[in-house]
């Protein structure tokens, strides 16, 4: 799910105890929208996500996300430009390299991973439609293959915050399939690509 490797990705800028994430959502300076899917409200914001926070792009660009399977207009979202990407590594850099983020306990990392695990799963349905309305996939497909994989991929690093040894693994990623056997690994999935063993 693009929203899981975001996440992951901009991991060094988050700046939030384990509290604030259980008490609140993110902040935002940006507007959110209300999506019926399938008689389900969903709540999505729209701005970018950077330094802890929905925001508004600095270029007040904005461009449309359409249902695959219909061509219709979902919503506009903020586009991120130049400045934004700025901002972004601007932002991940004092995170990473001397602010909290830095100086964060490997412990603590692997729960705040396990804790944002534990958020997908309580939102799971929402995630789902969000998924299924994005990507034009079918519920057994998202439901079955994109979700669980995101929450695993989480789950998975979580378990190896705190085991810094300088290396990168070489273990393989599990990923559940939509057969239900948690025992295909990534190398699998990528039959005849590079990634392949």
């Amino acid at each position: 799910m693009a929203l899981t490797q975001t996440l992951i990705h901009s991991a060094p800028a988050v700046r939030f105890t384990l509290r604030q994430m259980v008490q609140q959502r993110f902040a935002s300076t940006a507007a959110s929208k209300t999506l019926d899917i399938a008689g389900r409200q969903v709540s999505v914001p729209t701005g970018i996500f950077i330094n802890n926070e929905f925001r508004k792009s600095t270029s007040a660009a904005t461009f449309g996300v359409e249902n695959p399977a219909t061509g219709e207009e979902i919503l506009q979202i903020e586009e991120g430009r130049e400045q934004d990407v700025e901002d972004a590594v601007k932002a991940a850099r004092q995170a990473f390299e001397g602010g909290e983020w830095a100086d964060t306990d490997p412990v603590y990392r692997s729960r705040l991973l396990g804790k944002l695990a534990d958020l997908m799963e309580r939102d799971k349905e929402d995630l789902i439609a969000l998924e299924m309305l994005d990507t034009g996939k079918t519920y057994k497909q998202a439901s079955g293959l994109d979700f669980p994989g995101s929450v695993g991929t989480l789950r998975y690093y979580a378990g190896w915050a705190d085991k810094v040894h300088g290396r990168l693994s070489t273990f393989p990623v599990l990923l559940p399939t939509l057969g239900g056997n948690p025992s295909v690994s990534a190398d699998k999935l990528f039959l005849g690509s590079k990634y392949s063993g």
